[in-house]
Order: C-alpha cells, then sequence, then structure tokens
C-alpha cells in the first residue's frame, strides 16, 4: 500500500521526552498503514534510543556524521511517503496531526503546512499570552502572505517530498535551516503554496518556563546570522507585519492581560535582538558555538 507521509523525528538525549512523543503519533486517528515513523538518533548517550527501539511500528536510524539537519537529511533519503511530516522527539502530536496534514498538502494542494505550537501543561500565565501571540503570528503572517516576516520551524512542519527532489535537502545550518527552506522555496517555486492548519498543533514538552523559552529564542536569534537570504524579517520587525495588533484585538484582553501581552512579545523580541548582536560578535571575534539541544 502506497504510504501517504513520512513522519521524521530526529533525537539527540531525549530519553526524558521521547516515549510521549512515539506514543502520541501512534495514538494517531489516520491510518497506519498509510504512515510510516522514521526516529533518527543523532548520537545519543542516554537510554533514548533503547525507547524507541522497542517499538516494532518505527524504523530507528543512527546518524552521528553531523547536527540535526544532518540527521533529517538522512531521514529524507529512506522516506517513501508523498508527505514528508517533521516533529521533535520533545513534542506529542494531536490525534488529528496527521489528518490535517493529509487534507492540507494531499487534498488542498499546499506545498508546505504549519500549525500551532504549544507549550508544555506547567507554565505561567505569561507563557499563554506568548503563546497565543507566537501563533496568532505565523497564522496572520501565513493568511496574509507577509513572507518577509515568515520563519519556519520543523517541531511542526510538513512539506511535499517533490520539493526536496526539486531544491535539495535542508541546509545544515546549527538552528534555520527549516526558514532557510521554506524561503529558498519561495524564491525558486513560483507554484510554492504555505497554508497554517489550526488542527495541526503539538505540545511542546520541554517549554515549561518562560527561561526556557528566552533561552531558546537568544540562541534562534543568534544563528539567525547563518540564513543567506534577505527576505526574512526577524521578531524584532514583526510589530510592521501588523500580527501584534490583530493578536490583540481578537482576544479583547483585561488590562493585565494587555500588560503581560506586550511585556512577552517585548521580551521575545529583546531575547532574538541580543542573541542577533551576540551571533554577531561571535562571528567577528572568528568563534563558533554549537545550539543547544
Amino acid at each position: 500500500m502506497t504510504i501517504d507521509i513520512s513522519v521524521i523525528v530526529p533525537f539527540l538525549n531525549e530519553e526524558r521526552y521521547v516515549r510521549r512523543c512515539v506514543e502520541s503519533l501512534l495514538a494517531s486517528d489516520y491510518p497506519r498503514e498509510r504512515c510510516e515513523l522514521i526516529f533518527v538518533d543523532n548520537g545519543s548517550t542516554d537510554g533514548g534510543a533503547r525507547i524507541v527501539g522497542e517499538y516494532a511500528e518505527v524504523t530507528l536510524l543512527t546518524e552521528t556524521r553531523g547536527k540535526v539537519y544532518t540527521a533529517r537529511n538522512t531521514a529524507i533519503g529512506a522516506a517513501v511517503g508523498e508527505v514528508l511530516a517533521f516533529t521533535d522527539a520533545d513534542c506529542t502530536v494531536g490525534p488529528r496531526w496527521l489528518a490535517a496534514i493529509h487534507d492540507a498538502i494531499l487534498v488542498r494542494g499546499a506545498t508546505f503546512a504549519m500549525g500551532p505550537v504549544r507549550f508544555a501543561s506547567r507554565r505561567s500565565e505569561l507563557l499563554d499570552v506568548i503563546e497565543t501571540y507566537r501563533n496568532d503570528h505565523i497564522q496572520y503572517v501565513i493568511e496574509h502572505q507577509l513572507w518577509n516576516h515568515l520563519y519556519g520551524y520543523t517541531n511542526n512542519l510538513a512539506v511535499r517530498a517533490d520539493v526536496f527532489a526539486r531544491l535539495g535537502l535542508f541546509a545544515e545550518l546549527p538552528v534555520p535551516g527549516d526558514t532557510e527552506l521554506v524561503h529558498r522555496c519561495l524564491r525558486q517555486l513560483a507554484d510554492t503554496r504555505i497554508v497554517y492548519c489550526p488542527d495541526m498543533g503539538i505540545d511542546h514538552l520541554e517549554l515549561v518556563s518562560g527561561r526556557t523559552l528566552f533561552r531558546k529564542l537568544v540562541d534562534y536569534g543568534e544563528f539567525e546570522v547563518n540564513l543567506p537570504q534577505v527576505r526574512y524579517a526577524p521578531p524584532c520587525a514583526r510589530r510592521r507585519s501588523g500580527a501584534e495588533a490583530y493578536s490583540a484585538r481578537l482576544h479583547r484582553y483585561s488590562l493585565r492581560r494587555r500588560l503581560l501581552f506586550r511585556l512577552g512579545v517585548f521580551a521575545c523580541n529583546a531575547c532574538f535582538v541580543f542573541g542577533k548582536w551576540r551571533g554577531r560578535l561571535r562571528r567577528a571575534l572568528g568563534k563558533r558555538r554549537s545550539p543547544r539541544p
């Protein structure tokens, strides 16, 4: 039987989360025989590979020659699905995740599908408003085709497999290989179509505090210097997209929540800008570093 969707999940020392990731995928309401699950061990030293190996339904590969995009590229070479769906081992997917991807790409003809990323359940009110804004932002940008404000995120991304045949694999960058791919496709393929799917939701289990999120945003800002294209506008420019005003109007926040919303957006932007300047400084000094897992 034809495989519709190949799910690709790289992992590195994710023993704490990987079982929940696998089981969320196996609990999907999508026909099991029409999808394949490919997990790629990127050099784990904990028990993550052993846990994945317990599941006969999962194909386990090993790739230790490079970082996370090398692992994803290895899995792409082994995948047979018409659609390649990406998530991370510290995430769980909703029961309709695969069905939403099928509808967006195989039925509606999209090139890319993206969906909401929810933070872990143990979190603060500040993270609540940040989560809402980040999902509102990506939906607004996609629906208004504001591509200079668009970023990719491979913890919740689906792509037609023929994109990689036409354009090549992920650039093996430290972090923003997903954003680079999306913008490469927008530049080179005139028929590129990107959709946002509210039903294509995941839970990012690691994000339980503002500190964790802000640390990641600093990393994203630092490694944004690796992006070769000029079409991407970083979060410090997002106010001009209209997404912030849209999100504030949509939710009719109380005064307290509006203040938290403004604080959250400012903090996210400040972390990204700080990371960007840190990346420029490291480049000027000739220093390199790897992103945190």
